[in-house]
């Protein structure tokens, strides 16, 4: 009964919320972020590159991100567009909300070996009316194309574990991969999917396989890195480190860069012995030297010596601000939604409000939109904005808290549970170790943005899920492989 009624709640919600993802458009986001990925699409469709007025001297592209990442779906939107004459937005809104609906698949896949229907069925629901996945589902943003392959990598090594067929292996890895380009912190998946293998009883006489079957991960950054020579004429598979690098170091933890040897050979090559080096954000300094004539890879190179000798001058220091951020303060940090307002006049100012010409291109297709176009639209605008004030009531940081110390518990009882059996779960090792190595990676090397966790979230939602039924499974013994049989 309690099943019926929990798929019928399921259906209901995929249906309301469908309502919704006709109703509102797809926005960019407060951050630069989706114009940078669309800038891409538009140099690979229309061979122009348009930057910043605050960097005049840039002239070539600049690999913000990797070019086959997240604006891949703005590859296939724009394919769409061509061939089946839609709009390139029409086609990204709802390719992103169908990855947004088979995360939850997957997610319900996942659980399978550790938890009921009915149990499933509500961390579905969980996951479909905690208000950022779907918000970010409707922004061009790439946290749904990064959660989606990253629950795909998790249930590929899942197979490959319960079948005991490397392939499986080989195709998580090569899919985590591709999770790489997407966000560069999913490379700590490629530690942990291997050392948990290779771990596994049932691998110890195929290790050398194993570790053939790991390099797929690094066959889609091979593809990446052939793409950008071909096309940007450059092996880079991307090129912002170093300014994500000066957001933390610099603007973060207040290293003066004025202080490096850098500074005083920028002094040089500038001709100027009265060069002051801004602090700030990266885009500061960028501008700062953009106008003075220097190219983009001269300055990622000056931000990259900047940060190496600030986190120099106090490598503790930057341990312990990365530990204590990347441990605690990101993952208990509450999260918040992004463009959503109680009519289209909202949507439409904040479209109108954005000056920048680096974003136009993203823009001029955004406002093509037909937003808040009848009554029906005006409704589900509403809804949304009314599931938006419910979300920011019970938003608080004390949920974040009690999920990150269920996700705690879960890799103490797994560290028990090896000590005491002599066996673990990798699965639940790999659902519960991600989000901390993830946060990790993160918080050392950018600012602190809540998003960065927001893959976290459903791995926390799935661990608590599984932790409803670890103490039965420990009072039987049962093992993983035990569990997967059954399921």
């Amino acid at each position: 009964m309690i099943q019926r009624i929990s798929i019928y709640i399921v259906i209901a919600s995929i249906f309301i919320q469908c309502f919704i993802h006709f109703a509102i458009p797809l926005m960019p986001h407060y951050l630069n972020d989706p114009a940078w990925y669309y800038m891409y699409k538009h140099y690979l469709f229309e061979g122009t590159w348009i930057h910043e007025d605050l960097y005049p001297s840039f002239k070539q592209p600049v690999l913000y991100y990797c070019s086959l990442g997240y604006p891949v779906l703005h590859y296939i939107s724009g394919f769409f567009e061509f061939v089946f004459q839609c709009s390139f937005v029409f086609a990204l809104k709802h390719l992103q909300f169908i990855a947004y609906l088979l995360s939850s698949g997957l997610i319900w896949l996942i659980t399978k070996p550790y938890a009921t229907n009915s149990q499933r069925n509500f961390l579905c629901l969980a996951y479909l009316w905690y208000l950022p996945f779907f918000n970010y589902a409707h922004l061009a943003m790439s946290e749904t194309w990064f959660i989606l392959f990253m629950l795909c990598s998790i249930y590929l090594f899942q197979l490959g574990i319960s079948k005991q067929q490397l392939k499986w292996i080989a195709l998580g890895f090569f899919v985590s991969g591709y999770t790489f380009l997407v966000r560069p912190v999913a490379g700590v998946m490629l530690p942990i999917l291997l050392l948990l293998t290779l771990f596994r009883p049932e691998f110890k006489k195929v290790k050398l396989q194993v570790l053939s079957a790991s390099l797929c991960f690094f066959l889609f950054p091979l593809i990446q890195a052939g793409f950008n020579k071909v096309v940007y004429d450059t092996w880079s598979l991307r090129e912002g480190f170093s300014w994500n690098l000066w957001n933390r170091v610099v603007k973060e933890d207040g290293y003066d860069p004025n202080r490096s040897n850098a500074t005083i050979e920028m002094k040089v090559t500038l001709k100027n012995p009265n060069f002051v080096a801004q602090g700030g954000y990266w885009w500061d300094i960028t501008s700062q030297l953009s106008n003075l004539g220097m190219q983009p890879k001269e300055i990622q190179e000056y931000c990259s010596q900047i940060c190496l000798d600030g986190i120099k001058d106090n490598p503790i220091s930057y341990l312990k601000t990365s530990l204590e951020r990347g441990l605690w303060t990101l993952p208990t940090k509450t999260h918040e939604t992004v463009c959503i307002y109680s009519d289209g006049n909202g949507y439409r100012d904040f479209l109108n409000n954005y000056a920048s010409r680096h974003h136009q291109p993203l823009l001029s297709e955004l406002k093509k939109q037909a937003i808040e176009n009848g009554d029906i639209a005006k409704f589900g605008i509403k809804i949304y904005s009314y599931w938006n004030t419910f979300f920011e009531k019970l938003n608080s940081r004390f949920f974040y808290t009690g999920l990150y110390i269920f996700l705690l518990l879960a890799i103490f009882i797994e560290i028990r549970t090896f000590v005491k059996y002599r066996i673990f779960d990798p699965i639940v090792l790999v659902l519960s170790s991600l989000p901390i190595l993830m946060s990790l990676a993160a918080c050392s090397l950018e600012v602190l943005h809540h998003r960065y966790y927001l893959p976290g979230i459903i791995l926390e939602f799935i661990v608590l899920c599984i932790l409803t039924n670890k103490p039965m499974q420990l009072k039987s013994k049962q093992t993983f492989k035990d569990r997967l049989c059954e399921s």
